[in-house]
C-alpha cells in the first residue's frame, strides 16, 4: 500500500504542484491545465469562478481517459494484427 500511496502523492516536489494562489496579481493558476482564473477572494468564497474552474478541470480529466481508451484499443488492434500474421 505504500507504493501505491507513494505513486499517488509523487514527490510532493514544487515541479508537482498543483494550483498557485497569488494573492498580489488577484490570480489562481491551476498547472495541471495552465488555466489562470482572476478574483482570488471570490474564487475561495465558492463564487462562479470556481465552478469554471471545476468544469475545466473536469473536462480535462474526461479528455486524458478518453486518449488513454483510444491508446488502449489502437494497442489492442497492433497486438492483435501483429499475432495473426505471425501464425
Amino acid at each position: 500500500m505504500n507504493i501505491l500511496w507513494c505513486m499517488q502523492v509523487g514527490s510532493a516536489g514544487r515541479s508537482e504542484k498543483i494550483r498557485t494562489y497569488n494573492m498580489r496579481d488577484d490570480r489562481v493558476t491551476d498547472h495541471r491545465i495552465n488555466e489562470n482564473v482572476y478574483g482570488v477572494s471570490r474564487l475561495l468564497d465558492g463564487a462562479q469562478e470556481l465552478d469554471v474552474l471545476i468544469d475545466v478541470i473536469q473536462m480535462e480529466a474526461r479528455y486524458e481517459r478518453l486518449i488513454e481508451q483510444l491508446q488502449a484499443q489502437e494497442d489492442v488492434k497492433t497486438s492483435s494484427a501483429a499475432d495473426s500474421t505471425s501464425r
